[in-house]
């Protein structure tokens, strides 16, 4: 803090000059008025003319700020690309085989681009395919085969000896000029730092939704930024062709004397980053840059003659060097190395952005996720949702009800099929599943307590997250993953209005199979006749202020606990929520009361769980307003609580 001027109170006095060129930039560009404008604008020694904490402006300038913090805080970026998705059907790799395993799969091998196996001379292609291999005595120099884009192959080191990891192949168009240049066309093997990659699949599901890919050929440049990457893929991760993406997250590098080098803790790689960076519009450093042009070093006299001397001999630049005085970081030689020597890392974000790129793809290729049951590879798709369905529908008592759910006798083309298509569609909420997924897979994984949020449901207790699958033996993440399918995919099978869902009630369903519940009884409970008709209440009002499901809940409990003679609520078992489903009115008052008290406790976690998301999602922003931020500071306080519901206190984010 001392860096930036605080005072004896801690509290910071803003540098606003920067921002305010942001604000009449963005007022510009939004069209808004003259008179507002004029408030943002600086005077000729860049000082704000007027008080923006009044009446007129305040709104807008507690809207612009934050944004303008956030996009400069929180929504960093990393080196890469993302990637449109395309079928690799048809592509042939050409392939050098030193040997296969017994299912066939090249272990030892290398691929030769396309454009240097087209200028080798008597290079000569074996007709038979990998497969064909196993068995054979495989010359030492390898056969070289027309091949698929590969799926799990083994990765060796530079002395042939297997790593232990596997990863993926991709074929896509070279991104950097200098890839192009100085690899593409060139008999050059893809260093390391342009080859190997991460991929996330967007959206993300499971850890299938993950890749370690690695760079094999290329495409031409006309395919732009579209990638070609195994079979499998659509297999194991859910995607297909339409507008599914992937993001690659690549080695953050920089060409010297033809070499590609990863930036890593090297005085001459942060030279070299600064002074690129510097350049670009947008970059902490360009903004740095610019401040110490309009009001000088922040830091003054931070440099000797003979320093500055020295950091432009050693390749700084002028405006890199302004730059880095305005934010305080290293600029010699000496400073750079007791920096490291202080915090264990370099003073910029490249060399960290390399290193988790390399813990991301470990993390998803070692032998523990690629080999055995192969969490890593078990696909996407709705079998577990189609189960539920099937064994709920089939119900005797439930099959009037749940058959009237949907219509699928429909034509698209007409008002009442689109009308049809509406109210099946409806309840499709990706967010109220995707969101839930990130925070509650770190709850799982701490094992956190329910304290006196415990419940008893079908003869089962649920006293915390802890474990890997639910009461039934099946693996949680595996469940959810085919909520995501389906939120996804909902209008092929109509699988969110077959099961009475909607945005709470799927938020509701993640965090039951996060505690443990099974998917059939956390539906037949999310399916009681009474809960569905508060949902469609909920939903048919116009009014602006119908009460929530939770507050409907807790009416009808106390209406329960004074109008009936109820002494104490029944444990809901499958039984009891079967005919609740069917009928809520035909159940006793303490079967009822079971139920809605297990509903009641069960959203209240809900509640409190999400109040994790306050912190998971600051990379979109702290908030628009100050109402929004004091918001996100509550539930954070919320949670860091001793006496709070859960105990998020073993989860480190």
């Amino acid at each position: 803090m001392s860096k930036l001027g605080s005072d004896n109170d801690k509290k910071i006095t803003p540098n606003l000059v920067l921002f305010s060129k942001y604000a009449v930039n963005s007022l510009k560009a939004g069209a808004s008025s003259s008179n507002l404008i004029e408030f943002f604008t600086l005077d000729k020694f860049n000082q704000q003319k007027y008080n923006l904490n009044n009446p007129y402006t305040i709104a807008k300038y507690q809207q612009l700020f934050l944004t303008y913090f956030s996009q400069g805080v929180f929504q960093e970026k990393i080196a890469g690309t993302t990637f449109a998705l395309v079928s690799s059907f048809g592509k042939k790799l050409y392939r050098r085989v030193y040997s296969v395993d017994s299912d066939g799969i090249p272990q030892k091998q290398e691929v030769i681009r396309e454009s240097i196996a087209e200028r080798m001379s008597g290079l000569v292609i074996d007709s038979r395919q990998a497969s064909d291999l196993v068995g054979v005595d495989i010359p030492k120099e390898g056969v070289v085969i027309l091949d698929r884009i590969r799926y799990n192959l083994e990765e060796f080191d530079k002395d042939g000896k297997a790593t232990g990891n596997r990863y993926s192949e991709g074929v896509f168009p070279a991104q950097y000029a200098e890839v192009h240049n100085l690899i593409e066309g060139s008999a050059l093997p893809i260093p390391k730092a342009v080859s190997d990659m991460f991929v996330v699949r967007i959206p993300s599901q499971d850890k299938h939704s993950a890749m370690s890919i690695k760079m094999v050929d290329f495409l031409p440049a006309f395919y732009g930024a579209s990638a070609m990457f195994a079979d499998e893929l659509v297999e194991i991760s859910g995607a297909d062709f339409d507008i599914d993406t992937g993001y690659a997250q690549r080695k953050d590098f920089y060409v010297e004397d033809y070499k590609f080098i990863e930036y890593g803790d090297r005085y001459p790689d942060y030279i070299n980053y600064i002074n690129r960076e510097v350049k670009k519009q947008g970059t902490i450093y360009k903004s740095a840059y610019d401040l110490y042009e309009l009001q000088g070093s922040l830091v003054q006299d931070s440099l000797t003659d003979i320093d500055d001397t020295k950091s432009k001999k050693a390749g700084f630049t002028i405006e890199s060097i302004g730059a880095l005085q305005a934010l305080g970081l290293p600029i010699t030689k000496q400073e750079f190395d007791k920096y490291i020597k202080d915090t264990g890392f370099a003073p910029y974000e490249a060399p960290l952005n390399n290193e988790i790129l390399d813990i991301r793809r470990d993390l998803v290729s070692n032998k523990n996720m690629t080999s055995g049951n192969k969490i890593a590879y078990t696909p996407a798709n709705l079998d577990l949702i189609r189960d539920a369905w099937k064994d709920i529908s089939s119900i005797d008592e439930l099959q009037s009800v749940m058959g009237e759910r949907v219509i699928t006798d429909q034509d698209i083309d007409d008002l009442a099929g689109q009308a049809i298509a509406f109210i099946n569609n409806k309840g499709a909420s990706i967010g109220s599943v995707v969101s839930p997924n990130l925070y509650l897979s770190l709850i799982v994984e701490a094992k956190t307590s329910l304290r006196n949020k415990n419940f008893m449901l079908d003869n089962v207790e649920y006293r915390s997250f802890g474990g890997a699958k639910t009461s039934d033996g099946i693996r949680k993440q595996d469940i959810i993953s085919s909520i995501v399918t389906m939120m996804t995919d909902n209008a092929k099978e109509y699988f969110v209005a077959k099961l009475g869902l909607n945005s709470h009630a799927t938020g509701m369903l993640t965090n039951m199979i996060a505690i443990g519940v099974p998917l059939g009884t956390s539906l037949l409970l999310l399916n009681n006749s009474y809960i569905q008709e508060q949902y469609k209440k909920i939903a048919n009002d116009d009014t602006g202020y119908a009460e929530n499901i939770g507050t409907r809940v807790a009416g009808a409990i106390i209406e329960l606990q004074v109008n009936s003679d109820v002494d104490a609520s029944i444990m809901p078992t499958r039984e009891i929520l079967i005919g609740g489903v069917k009928n809520m009115e035909d159940l006793t008052g303490a079967q009822k009361l079971g139920i809605l008290e297990t509903f009641s406790t069960i959203n209240s976690i809900k509640g409190f769980t999400s109040k994790l998301n306050s912190v998971l999602s600051l990379n979109n922003g702290i908030g628009k307003d100050l109402i929004k931020v004091q918001s996100r500071l509550n539930d954070i306080a919320d949670m860091e609580d001793d006496k709070a519901a859960l105990n998020l206190s073993l989860i480190h984010i």
